[in-house]
């Protein structure tokens, strides 16, 4: 299963049978867990959220970056940075984490549509 989830949910982070992945530009310090940056927003995309927070210029910018991903290549890739690289047809439960409480507007969301979009099964923690 693949979940989305904030780096503030100690759920989703302590979790031993569940793997956190940062999708954020820059994790926080403190965070131990593996980064894949390829799923994190461009510096310019940041900081234009950051001066505006246009909703609409974010989403366009961010499909525009996921238009240039492959959904089965992203679980792959996740699955290889979990451990699991045996067996490919077996995905492990990931927590995809960026900084944003549920219910703000986020990238994990966008994420975990873009996901859904092709067959997989994602669920926030």
């Amino acid at each position: 299963m693949i979940y989305t989830s904030y780096f503030g949910n100690k759920k989703a982070i302590n979790n031993p049978n569940i793997f956190p992945v940062s999708i954020a530009l820059y994790p926080p310090k403190d965070f131990t867990g593996k980064s894949y940056r390829e799923l994190a927003p461009h510096p310019g995309t940041l900081r234009d959220w950051k001066r505006d927070h246009c909703v609409e210029n974010y989403e366009r910018d961010y499909s525009v970056m996921l238009d240039d991903l492959n959904q089965k290549d992203v679980v792959d890739q996740l699955m290889i940075l979990s451990g699991n690289f045996k067996d490919l047809n077996y995905l492990p439960d990931i927590a995809l984490l960026c900084y944003e409480r549920p219910g703000e507007f986020c990238h994990r969301h966008l994420v975990a549509e873009w996901l859904r979009n092709d067959g997989y099964e994602v669920e926030e923690l």
